[in-house]
């Protein structure tokens, strides 16, 4: 089997599980935000891993499109967690949550419409100079969106746990800090994927990749 694949499904099976766990546990602060975010990271890296295991392109481009809600919901997820173990509980009303999707409804439409515009991916075309077909993908504007708004998310989440960390004692800045030190080596791999700093290969850490790790400290607080 496609050894990048397998490492998908491994994800899969690992991440919905801890999000079975969170809701099992969603009496606890900031349980029901991290499942939504652990069961996006299990939709995504199984549609990923079926992506990796075609032959087809255009059975890619689907895969592909079926994984993207998943993807672009993942920065709002993790905003939500954060304000959720932050016990910002003013956040969470309807308006505000449904304000938040707006971007990511936006980009995915974009993403599902691609093939009549060619905004959010200039090039989709098959790669064949690796052991098994992936599918080579070129960034276009609509991209940059999502990246921008995941950013912006990411940025008011990490200076929302610093303030956090700066006025709290000492144990729970603990824990504060082991969730702040999670989200920096997986930020600096999709920095190193979006702007090609270093040859990373076939792999492709989507949008919303590199929020697994942070998550996975999140239980921490359970």
């Amino acid at each position: 089997m496609n050894p990048f694949a397998l490492l998908m499904f491994i994800t899969t099976v690992s991440c919905g599980l801890l999000g079975m766990y969170s809701f099992y546990k969603r009496e606890l602060t900031g349980a029901r935000p991290l499942g939504f975010l652990m069961f996006a990271i299990t939709w995504w890296s199984a549609m990923y891993g079926l992506e990796l295991l075609s032959n087809d392109l255009q059975q890619m481009r689907l895969l592909n499109r079926i994984s993207y809600p998943a993807i672009v919901s993942l920065p709002v997820f993790v905003f939500m967690f954060v304000m959720a173990i932050l016990d910002r509980r003013e956040w969470f009303t309807v308006k505000r949550v449904i304000l938040l999707f707006i971007v990511p409804t936006i980009v995915d439409l974009a993403m599902w419409t691609n093939e009549f515009h060619w905004l959010f991916y200039r090039v989709s075309e098959i790669d064949t100079q690796w052991p098994f077909p992936v599918q080579k993908l070129v960034h276009g504007p609509l991209f940059w969106i999502n990246i921008v708004y995941t950013y912006v998310l990411l940025i008011c989440s990490i200076v929302s746990l610093l303030r956090e960390w700066f006025y709290s004692e000492r144990a729970y800045r603990t824990q504060l800090g082991i969730v702040l030190l999670g989200m920096a080596f997986p930020i600096l791999v999709n920095l190193n994927y979006l702007f090609k700093i270093l040859p990373v290969g076939i792999y492709r850490p989507d949008s919303g990749r590199f929020f697994l790790d942070p998550s996975v400290r999140g239980f921490e607080h359970f």
